[in-house]
């Protein structure tokens, strides 16, 4: 549906995307709140909204580059023969 929203709703969903995109309490969220941000960037329009905060995305991004839910992978050496 983003594709679809007049431009002058693009505050109202910032405002409620924001604190999803800083949560580190629901990851599920988060994740879907990142869709919904690619989502706004894949349209003209939402690409020149997010230019005009693109200090706030950067702010965001850098907060948020670890991710609780990644799993770690460990890499276990094997004894040589």
């Amino acid at each position: 549906m983003i594709p679809y929203l007049p431009v002058d709703t693009y505050e109202i969903l910032w405002n409620g995307l924001d604190p999803l995109l800083k949560s580190k309490d629901d990851p599920n969220m988060q994740r879907r709140a990142y869709r919904c941000l690619a989502k706004v960037a894949e349209i003209e329009s939402g690409k020149d909204f997010l230019v005009r905060r693109l200090d706030q995305v950067t702010s965001i991004l850098k907060r948020t580059d670890a991710h609780p839910t990644a799993q770690k992978v460990s890499i276990q050496s094997t004894p040589s023969s």
